[in-house]
């Protein structure tokens, strides 16, 4: 059995701030853009999700590595930890679509829609990380 304190999944203190900070400074990113032409907004928010993503995986890692963590997680955590993806994500991604289509939308109003859906998607961005971590683990170690 793994300790509970060396599992990634459950040390969230050590890397979801940094996290959740990133997805504020890409959300920063992202409203000019947005500001500009509001119809590329499922691209706009792609693209910050990518980085969000890549962004989330080098510190995970990190992480694993200075503090000695391990990816392991039981079955329940892998079942709950894709219906999390299933829920955030797929909120975050309508909320995304519909921006690109909605009526004019005031500057602050555009602000706080942007950083909620990023907001949302760093959950699920921590999520798949989690579980990308533990099947790239699981693949490259030895039977």
């Amino acid at each position: 059995m793994v300790d509970k304190s060396k599992q990634l999944a459950l040390r969230v203190d050590l890397y979801f701030v940094h996290i959740l900070t990133a997805a504020l400074i890409i959300s920063v990113c992202e409203l000019p853009l947005l500001m500009l032409r509001i119809e590329a907004a499922r691209l706009v928010f792609l693209a910050g999700w990518g980085v969000l993503l890549f962004v989330t995986m080098r510190r995970m890692l990190n992480v694993m590595a200075v503090h000695g963590l391990t990816s392991y997680l039981q079955a329940y955590k892998a079942l709950a930890s894709c219906f999390l993806i299933l829920v955030t994500g797929s909120l975050a991604w309508m909320y995304a679509v519909s921006l690109g289509r909605a009526a004019p939308i005031p500057f602050w109003g555009l602000a706080r829609f942007v950083i909620l859906i990023n907001l949302m998607a760093s959950f699920s961005v921590c999520v798949i990380s989690i579980l990308a971590i533990y099947v790239i683990d699981l693949i490259r170690s030895p039977a």
